[in-house]
């Protein structure tokens, strides 16, 4: 099944890159910069696809976009925050007040999502309020004092690693971020 509510997109490629040394949304991919597979895959399914990018970059992340004819009318570009926070801020406010339904925000670093792993969310999160994929913790997880000597090693029992994208009802994450601000 299929939701019925329409599916808005926001893509974000806006971060520095600083452990990767280079702009890795730029990184070829295959046939593609790394961030355009994520478009390429949920463009088809998207009613409007907002790419949040590195502010001053618009132009060339869309330059990118139309070379390979993935610039399409119900996208749009507009520049990131400081934080992951605000450029996901920048991206509801790149929808504008006439979007509805459900929200995708999904970051550009992980291009391998696929429009049926983005459709299967919307059907949970159109009955939940919200869904997002997760696995299992592997890793061990400590906890430290101030001076990062380990106190104890969390159990992973509980413990699931969320990744994206991640659809909520759109009402409900704009109150979330009405919350933030005020």
């Amino acid at each position: 099944m299929t939701t019925e509510l329409p599916i808005n997109t926001i893509i974000v490629a806006a971060g520095t890159s600083a452990r990767f040394g280079t702009d890795k949304m730029l990184a070829p991919l295959g046939d593609l910069p790394v961030f355009l597979h994520s478009v390429r895959n949920f463009l088809p399914v998207s009613q409007r696809l907002v790419l949040v990018v590195p502010p001053g970059r618009e132009e060339d992340f869309a330059a990118l976009a139309r070379q390979h004819g993935l610039l399409a009318a119900q996208m749009s570009i507009v520049a990131g925050g400081d934080t992951r926070t605000d450029s996901v801020r920048q991206g509801l406010q790149g929808l504008g007040d006439s979007a509805s339904g459900l929200v995708a925000i999904h970051d550009a670093a992980r291009p391998l999502a696929s429009a049926d792993l983005l459709l299967a969310l919307a059907d949970l999160a159109a009955k939940t309020g919200g869904a997002a994929p997760a696995k299992p913790m592997t890793n061990t997880v400590l906890r430290t004092d101030d001076q990062n000597l380990v106190l104890e090693a969390l159990s992973r029992e509980n413990l699931w690693e969320i990744e994206t994208p991640q659809v909520f009802v759109l009402p409900i994450l704009q109150e979330a971020f009405a919350a933030l601000s005020g």
